[in-house]
């Protein structure tokens, strides 16, 4: 039996001293990973003429994506785009000009391919730079004529459900984030309540998901009738905090229906050592750095 509950926080933390909504999907096996990596865009032309253009809003948690190659190829032939230029290229979005060669209009951009220089049973993952491989005549072409946007992403896809960034892996943009922030000048902390389900990944970027939902002060969650229950709180640190603790009181229900507070515990926080004594650990966030509780 399965119990569905509302926890209304009575869980204090105290301190001492351009974008549009795009689908994520996962299309397990459809290319080989090995050459092409876990990630792609699909993009579909538009336009007419030797040039296509697209901008792809892939909110990007690696750094420097400007240093690692992009691929593309056309969805009916698999034919890889020798003619790809890249424009602006950040981790928020990435400008990109490729020559279309198919009436399908379907074409799939690979922005994160890797080679393994690992072993077998050790492998290790290198990102592959940039290569130059467009011909002169077709950058002339770009350099002679002002290209709008022709082209538009439809999905972003992950080879499977294991290597898939959404949604806990989705960067907020530094404007979406800013503005977060202005809503709460003055405040010291913000706190995410998460399911178990979207484990709290990143430490310096706040995901997309936070910034569409917002700040919530209250959390739903389905436990197991006898079930040790995980959540999360994700802290948000607006300045340095320190010695950052969690208190617990007990959860009441409308009808008088009790789970204690000595039931609820912070694992990053409090515990108990191999040998039963109690274990209390430190918690300090730098300023703009979440910590997940």
């Amino acid at each position: 039996m399965k119990a569905k509950f509302l926890f209304i926080f009575m869980c204090f933390l105290y301190v001492k001293a351009h974008a549009q909504e795009i689908k994520y999907t996962n299309c397990d096996t459809c290319w080989n990973s090995d050459s092409l990596g876990n990630h792609r865009a699909v993009v579909q032309y538009t336009g007419t003429g030797n040039v296509a253009k697209v901008e792809i809003n892939w909110r990007r948690r690696d750094n420097d994506p400007q240093n690692k190659r992009i691929i593309i190829e056309d969805a009916k032939t698999h034919q890889n785009i020798a003619n790809v230029k890249t424009g602006i290229v950040n981790r928020e979005y990435g400008e990109i000009y490729f020559e279309p060669i198919s009436s399908s209009g379907i074409y799939y951009v690979y922005y994160l391919p890797y080679k393994n220089e690992g072993r077998s049973n050790y492998p290790k993952g290198v990102y592959l730079e940039p290569e130059a491989t467009a011909a002169a005549n077709w950058l002339q072409s770009i350099k002679d004529s002002s290209i709008n946007l022709n082209a538009f992403v439809t999905e972003i896809q992950s080879i499977d459900a294991f290597n898939s960034f959404y949604p806990m892996e989705v960067i907020a943009t530094a404007k979406e984030t800013e503005n977060l922030k202005g809503k709460y000048t003055g405040k010291a902390f913000l706190v995410f309540p998460e399911d178990r389900q979207y484990s709290i990944r990143m430490k310096t970027d706040l995901p997309q998901r936070w910034i569409q939902k917002g700040v919530q002060p209250s959390f739903n969650g389905e436990a197991a009738r006898g079930e040790y229950y995980t959540y999360q709180l994700g802290v948000y640190a607006l300045q340095e905090l320190k010695n950052v603790q969690v208190q617990f009181t007990n959860l009441k229900t409308a009808d008088g229906k009790l789970i204690p507070e000595k039931n609820s515990i912070s694992i990053n926080t409090n515990g108990t050592t191999y040998d039963a004594k109690p274990l209390v650990k430190r918690i300090d966030i730098a300023q703009n750095e979440v910590q997940p509780l």
